[in-house]
Order: C-alpha cells, then structure tokens, then sequence
C-alpha cells in the first residue's frame, strides 16, 4: 500500500507546472499551424481567456516561451 505522503502545496505545484507544460504545447501547436506567426502582438489576458487559464498561468507561460526564445533553457 502506498500513501501520497507529499504536502498539499507540493501537489499544487505539480499541478501549476503540468498546466504550464499543457498551455505551452498548445501555443507551440498554434505557432507550429501557423495561427501564430513571428511578430504577432499577443496580450496575456486574451490568450490566457482564450485557452481557459488564469492571467498569471499566461505570464507564466510567456516568460517561459521568451527564456526558450533566448536560447536560456529553464526546467519546466
């Protein structure tokens, strides 16, 4: 038998992190079909409302796009 013996606050972070990895690999299906192209102005909120997340999963996921975009790789 095993027990999650993991905190609460641990899980959530999972969770936040799973949902950036699912928001990012929507954005790169949309940039990869073409429905977002280089130069494109994107706002946060919009994009955030339009796939179902909070504002700050956006920013989230937007700091992580221009960091891979930089060529600087952070651990998801």
């Amino acid at each position: 038998m095993t027990t999650d013996t993991a905190v609460p606050a641990v899980r959530s972070l999972d969770a936040l992190r799973s949902l950036h990895e699912l928001v990012l690999e929507r954005l790169r299906d949309e940039i990869v079909e073409g429905n977002l192209v280089p130069g494109m102005r994107l706002k946060v909120r919009d994009l955030a409302d339009q796939l179902g997340v909070s504002s700050m999963t956006g920013v989230g996921v937007f700091q992580k796009l221009c960091s891979i975009k930089r060529g600087v790789r952070q651990d998801a």
